[in-house]
């Protein structure tokens, strides 16, 4: 066990504060590379120092690969693992508590965990018992509106006794639907776990006290980001103690379209009117020169407290600016400037990465890089647990643990192939409706009472007998090995004969791999322990940082991680900020912060790409850079490249006098008559042409000839007075 002087070396002054400030409420800051991270794991280590159990403190964060970090961290800084199981993520936290009280909410304590694909195969059926069209509501549609009020602990009946009109009324009929096939399945889907936490607790004053005297202190990473129902759970578990200690920072919040709710960091000091600010202000990570820009950026949002990040680094190179003829020149660029780098400087591909706003741009840039012979890496694709034949393995051990998941025992009943058709299958869900019972019941009072065809009951037969066997096996290791090869999944792949076949094979041999290593590293283990693993994986856990890649990987993936080098790509209006945002502040500022959270992530050297012209759905577009680039400081950025001209002799180059005179946001509240104010540098919206820049203002007859960039559209001349300009 470390001394408290051994755990408060190699700390700055602020962040000795925040690790010495055990009692009470706090709140806070912290800067991008201000070393967040670092104070969590010593003020967890200074608690335990002091005599805390560490089974007494709960620190939450949002990722898996977070969670581990801190974890890892923490064991080796105290030189103990005993008792660290609750740094862990929101989720992790919520299920472990539920799987130990299930009882109080008549809960099946074996229940599952749905992911989206079973999610989104769940509201398909329920939308066809309801007779609802996916025209009237998709199930993605659905979902996401489920998915929101779910993080707002709202409930079908409260939905629907406050929303009137007839989307409100399909939505509420499709949420109450999807909650009793997941009750029916004995499922959870994500939300629910946070949502049925604080369900718990307000229904079960005996569980919350337990938790609110177990959690002596409390700490939340990344509190910018959380969402109301997480909030009402924090508020819940800390109102005995008050050793509230929230880290987050306002300029990173990114994920308000999923519910995060700004408001609870900006609020906090209302919530905890006795809490304690402190601000870590300096930055670890970044050159002054990439600090200095980023600053630039952000300053420009009115939702946010203000910090004044510092770096002792080296200056740095500024911010390199390219804008290619069309997406094919910047892609070359790209790749040309990373192998120039890695030859000239000793980089590692591993040190790379491109920051992309959709994940349908990584597609040229990974043509791009195999014809160039650099490895590379997507982070967020598809994950190994979503191939097919992993989910169908997985689907085996899900039902075999608990017979009431509908989505798994419908994924499984047919494969591999048995000759189990629709009418088959119609048969077992009229009579598991009729009497109430699971879909494995139905089937096998049908199959005992000779209701099925010879091959089908063959089918059937077989698949009773599979799950039955892995459901009798202890180790979780044996329950793999039936559902890969009992289930006949492996002999059936290795019959195609295909290369298809072949990976989907070397796919089942890795499962049977991580189930093995699973085991060695978690000997008490249950089936359910790994099943629960699995269910929360997240896009971000996919990241190898050991492996020699160029990472790819979108902007909100990015939170978290830092490279050497950094490529932020498609800087143009209508990509970034994305179309979407455009006409709404509450938008933008959240699309300004995912550039500076992107911007953030480099080290030691930063570039921003954009292209003059852009191929999408095979028509080109011509798209003015966005006004991210604008907004850096132009002290910190170069400009290189050819500048490329459109017909009417317009250059796509950064335009300083735009930068420098662009209006403030206030001169849109404070001058209402937008008339006065268009002026280069303007943003407008014409009835046809859609947003735009205005780039040059001249007078013609007594009224304004303007010349505007439209985004998708190009150059267009227009006279003031013709038809209604609309400042955005």
């Amino acid at each position: 066990m470390p001394t408290i002087d051994d755990i408060f070396k190699n700390l700055n002054d602020v962040q000795r504060e925040v690790v010495a400030f055990t009692e009470g409420p706090a709140l806070v800051l912290a800067g991008a590379g201000s070393g967040k991270t670092r104070v969590l794991i010593h003020r967890i280590a200074h608690l335990v120092a002091s005599g805390i159990s560490p089974d007494r403190i709960l620190a939450v964060t949002f990722t898996n690969k977070a969670a581990k970090e801190m974890r890892n961290r923490a064991i080796e800084l105290i030189a103990s693992s005993e008792g660290f199981q609750w740094i862990t993520t929101f989720h992790s936290a919520c299920l472990r508590i539920l799987r130990i009280e299930a009882k109080y909410l008549g809960l099946n304590p074996n229940f599952v965990i749905y992911d989206s694909t079973d999610q989104k195969q769940l509201m398909r059926r329920v939308l066809k018992d309801l007779d609802i069209s996916e025209t009237a509501i998709t199930p993605q549609g659905a979902l996401y509106a489920i998915e929101l009020l779910k993080n707002r602990l709202v409930t079908p009946d409260q939905f629907k006794s406050t929303h009137g009109d007839h989307k409100s009324l399909l939505i509420a009929k499709a949420y109450n639907g999807y909650q009793e096939g997941l009750t029916k399945s004995s499922a959870f889907d994500f939300s629910d776990l946070i949502l049925k936490c604080v369900i718990l607790f307000k229904e079960n004053p005996e569980v919350l006290e337990k938790y609110r005297e177990k959690f002596q202190y409390l700490m939340v990473d990344e509190y910018q980001d959380t969402n109301f129902a997480q909030y009402e759970l924090i508020k819940q578990l800390v109102l005995k103690h008050r050793n509230l200690c929230v880290v987050g920072d306002d300029d990173q919040s990114i994920y308000r379209w999923r519910g995060a709710d700004l408001g609870n960091i900006l609020d906090f000091e209302n919530d905890f009117p006795e809490c304690s600010v402190f601000r870590l202000e300096k930055n670890y990570r970044s050159t002054k020169s990439i600090l200095a820009a980023s600053n630039s950026v952000v300053k420009n949002n009115i939702g946010r407290k203000g910090k004044t990040l510092f770096t002792e680094n080296e200056e740095g190179d500024k911010i390199i600016y390219f804008e290619g003829d069309d997406d094919r020149d910047e892609t070359a660029y790209v790749v040309r400037t990373i192998g120039e780098l890695m030859t000239d400087y000793d980089y590692d591909p591993s040190d790379f990465a491109i920051f992309y706003r959709t994940n349908a741009q990584s597609r040229p840039f990974e043509d791009e890089f195999m014809g160039a012979a650099i490895p590379y890496q997507v982070v967020g694709g598809m994950r190994f647990y979503e191939r097919m034949e992993i989910k169908d393995v997985i689907g085996y051990l899900r039902v075999a643990h608990s017979p009431e998941d509908v989505q798994g025992f419908l994924r499984i009943v047919n494969v591999p192939p048995r000759g189990v058709g629709a009418k088959t299958m119609e048969k077992i869900d009229t009579l598991a409706k009729e009497k109430g019972i699971n879909l494995v019941d139905a089937a096998r009072i049908l199959l005992k009472e000779g209701k099925f065809s010879k091959k089908a009951a063959g089918g059937i037969e077989m698949l009773l007998r599979v799950l039955e066997s892995i459901s009798e096996i202890d180790s979780i290791y044996g329950a793999a090995m039936g559902a890969v090869f009992d289930s006949g999944m492996f002999d059936y792949y290795r019959s195609l004969g295909t290369a298809e076949a072949e990976g989907r094979i070397e796919n089942l041999n890795e499962f049977i791999t991580a189930v093995s290593e699973f085991e060695e590293k978690n000997p008490d283990a249950v089936l359910s322990d790994f099943l629960d693993q699995v269910s929360l994986v997240s896009d971000i856990d996919g990241f190898d940082d050991a492996s020699s890649k160029v990472s790819l990987l979108t902007l909100h993936s990015a939170k978290g991680l830092e490279f050497p080098v950094v490529m932020i790509v498609g800087m143009e209006e209508g990509l970034f900020p994305h179309s979407r945002s455009i006409d709404n502040l509450d938008d933008i500022e959240e699309e300004r912060r995912l550039c500076y959270v992107g911007m953030t992530r480099a080290k030691e050297r930063l570039y921003m790409t954009s292209a003059r012209r852009r191929r999408v759905f095979g028509t080109d577009r011509f798209n003015s850079v966005s006004r991210f680039v604008n907004e850096v400081d132009q002290k910190y950025i170069e400009i290189i490249g050819k500048k490329q001209d459109l017909s009417d002799g317009y250059s796509l180059e950064i335009d300083t006098s735009y930068a420098q005179a662009a209006p403030e946001m206030s001169d849109y509240f404070d001058d209402p008559d937008n008339s006065t104010t268009i002026r280069p540098g303007v943003r407008i919206r014409h009835p046809d042409f859609g947003y735009g820049v205005v780039k040059a203002v001249e007078e013609a007859g007594g009224r304004q000839k303007l010349t505007v960039l439209f985004s998708g559209v190009g150059i267009k001349k227009l006279i003031s007075g013709y038809v209604p300009i609309e400042i955005v």
